[in-house]
This record gives C-alpha cells, structure tokens and sequence, in this order.
C-alpha cells in the first residue's frame, strides 16, 4: 500500500510498499544478467561501476597545503523520485494502494473511470524498490555525464583511485557534492573556476526539468556536513559529527 512518514521539517515522504514485489524480483545487475550481459562481460563490469555508491572513504581524512583551501557546495535535488515514470504497461505492478471508492478518488483529483471499488496507481518509481537507488544513481550522472560536466577527472567513485586534480565532484542518488581546491595565490581565478563547474550542474538540471531543494543547497562553503560525517575546510578533515558519535559511544556502552 501507500503510507506517508512525517519528517522533521512538517513535511511528509510518501512511500510505496513494494517489499513483496522485491522478494520476486532480482536486481538491475542480476536483470541485466539474465538478458546475456551476465558475470565476466565488459557490460556489466562498467554497469556495477557506475551504480557503485560513493561512501564517506572517498573522500578520506586528508591535509591541505598551508596555501590550500576548501569551497563546498551542494545540490540535493527535490521530489526527485516523483519526476521519472515508469512505462505505462509497469506502474501497476508493485504501485498499488489500497482500494478505494470512486467516490473517494474523485476526492484526492482522480477521475474514476468506473463505479465501485478500484485501485489508485501511482506511475513513478516506488520508494520501497530495490532497483530506485540504483536507477537514480546511473539518471543523475548520465545527465552530467553526456553533457562533458562530469569528467572522469572530476568523478570520485567507490572503489577507484583517489584523483589528484583540484576538483571533485561525487553523486550520491540524488545529491551533488562538488568540492574545489582554492589556491590563496590565485583565490579569484579558482573559485570562478569551482562556480562555473556549479552553475553548468543548474543549468542541466533546468534543460532536464529537475528543481533543486533550496532549503539544502550549500554554496562558497569551507565547512560542510553532507551524508552524515563533516568536512572541515582549512586542514581537510574529514569524519562524524559530535552528536552521532555520543549516540554511537553510548550504544557500544550497554553491552560493555
């Protein structure tokens, strides 16, 4: 079915219960297995590569340069699940919620096509399936990636080499994280450099007809929290914020 959990801020996430259709189904990689690009093909070798998650090592515990600083910004794209849709002959499957009367359809903005009790069907990605992260992942840096944005240069990924250039820039489902080296001796030609990397990222995000959450977007920052750990700008480290290691050093407790 359909249920909404409140969030701190008053808002609420709509979810879809798909579990059931979870336990029969298989994964995109396993998907993509079963359609003759199984273990050991180029195809998908570089499709796990490019799902594979970014993780708070990317980024390390690292010193900057007496002559280095940090700028952070971030994007966290909003509602981002709710803008893809499925294929027509898919959004029953698995997007169902509870039955509902014709009457009470028409309460919520559905046109019923018929009398008595039917299905409302929700034609966008499921929150509850596997396969969303994924998908959201391979969406969000294909719309940089075909555009020449996200270079590999730039492009910090899980499991590959750490980069050596000024830039960085990691995608997390539907966040953005681009970090940039400022250099005291040429501060200004840098951040021009690091705010034109993030203006080209709106730009895409316009063309593809994606909004942005203004409420957590981060710009010209030294000092960030992004997916948990914080990242101190002036000497480059990077960890868990207070708070979670009390709560963490509290639950290893008990047991001790």
């Amino acid at each position: 079915g359909i249920f909404g959990v409140p969030e701190p801020v008053g808002k609420i996430r709509l979810f879809v219960d798909r579990r059931w259709k979870n336990v029969l189904e298989c994964n995109l990689l396993a998907a993509m297995a079963r359609l003759g690009g199984g273990i050991g093909t180029l195809e998908l070798e570089e499709v796990k590569q490019l799902i594979r998650l970014p993780h708070g090592v990317v980024l390390g515990e690292f010193i900057l340069r007496l002559d280095g600083d940090w700028l952070i910004c971030i994007d966290d794209l909003m509602d981002d699940y709710y803008w893809w849709c499925w294929p027509a002959c898919m959004f029953t499957e698995g997007t169902l919620g509870p039955p509902l009367e014709a009457s009470e359809l028409a309460t919520i903005g559905v046109e019923a096509v018929g009398v008595g009790r039917m299905y409302a069907c929700l034609r966008s990605l499921a929150m509850g399936e596997t396969m969303v992260p994924d998908i959201a992942q391979l969406v969000h840096q294909w719309i940089f990636r075909r555009r020449g944005l996200l270079p590999t240069s730039h492009w910090m990924q899980y499991g590959r080499p750490p980069l050596l250039g000024r830039h960085w820039q990691v995608i997390y489902i539907d966040d953005k994280v681009s970090l940039a080296i400022i250099r005291h001796a040429r501060r200004d030609e840098d951040e021009a450099e690091a705010e034109k990397i993030v203006k080209d990222a709106g730009h895409a995000y316009l063309e593809e007809g994606l909004k942005r959450h203004a409420g957590k977007e981060v710009r010209r920052a030294r000092s960030a929290t992004f997916w948990g750990p914080w990242s101190m700008g002036r000497i480059g480290v990077r960890g868990a914020i207070r708070q979670k290691w009390i709560r963490c050093w509290q639950f290893l407790r008990q047991p001790l």
